[in-house]
């Protein structure tokens, strides 16, 4: 059995990242950039087949994954046919940065959908020293946002990796994380979020344990507070 990759975040800066734009021509100048560096330590035995099996689980919490643009190396397109051509079907690809530029769209679709934006662009820059460290270029309109979803793409993808695969928590913790974002800065009640999300405020506070366990939300605790109900706010991700 292969062993499951290992993905480590490195510095983080979130600005205006102009040496982005010659890797993507779509990159906005009006939307800042996060550039994380990803070290990935990942070799399994059929790299075209352990991508395969990482982007349909994947596709359980981003179903977006299937309308992405990818303009780089066709070879490393995600969510490519094995059709026997050079690369994902034929020719062997470099497992660490598959896995990486697989990362970068989790994160771009992540974001989309948390914050609405219209067009989230990225790009994944392999360092010439290094066969596994790369720079990592994502728009998003909130930087607490973009190391969030950074957060949330690599467990998803460990998880996956590690067999254990996605079940509806995930992707309840994705919808919270969007509901979490639009109350931003203030408090959400969990009574109250479970509302509109459709679910009883059980399965709400087992995906909010999820998240907060991963460093994403903070229960907030009040002085005072008769109604002895639980409050969420969104905490930068650690690195």
């Amino acid at each position: 059995m292969d062993r499951e990759p290992r993905i480590r975040f490195g510095e983080a800066d979130f600005g205006s990242h102009p040496e982005a734009f010659p890797l993507n021509a779509s990159f906005q100048k009006d939307l800042p950039i996060l550039k994380l560096r990803v070290d990935v330590d990942w070799e399994p035995k059929a790299p075209a087949a352990a991508l395969a099996l990482l982007e349909a689980g994947l596709l359980e919490v981003c179903p977006g994954l299937r309308r992405h643009q990818c303009r780089g190396d066709a070879s490393y397109h995600v969510l490519r046919p094995p059709d026997g051509k050079p690369g994902r079907g034929g020719a062997a690809i470099e497992a660490p940065l598959a896995l990486a530029h697989l990362l970068e769209h989790v994160v771009i679709d992540a974001i989309a959908f948390i914050t609405d934006e219209p067009l989230i662009s990225g790009a994944t820059a392999a360092l010439s020293r290094s066969f596994h460290e790369f720079d990592l270029f994502v728009e998003s309109p909130d930087p607490l946002i973009a190391r969030l979803t950074a957060e949330l793409a690599r467990s998803w993808i460990t998880e996956i990796a590690r067999g254990a695969g996605l079940d509806g928590a995930h992707r309840l913790a994705l919808d919270l994380c969007r509901r979490l974002y639009r109350a931003h800065p203030g408090p959400v009640e969990i009574d109250v979020a479970a509302r509109p999300a459709g679910r009883d405020a059980g399965e709400l506070r087992q995906a909010l344990d999820w998240i907060e366990r991963h460093g994403l939300v903070r229960r907030v605790r009040y002085g005072v507070n008769l109604s002895g109900r639980a409050y969420y706010e969104l905490i930068p991700a650690a690195g």
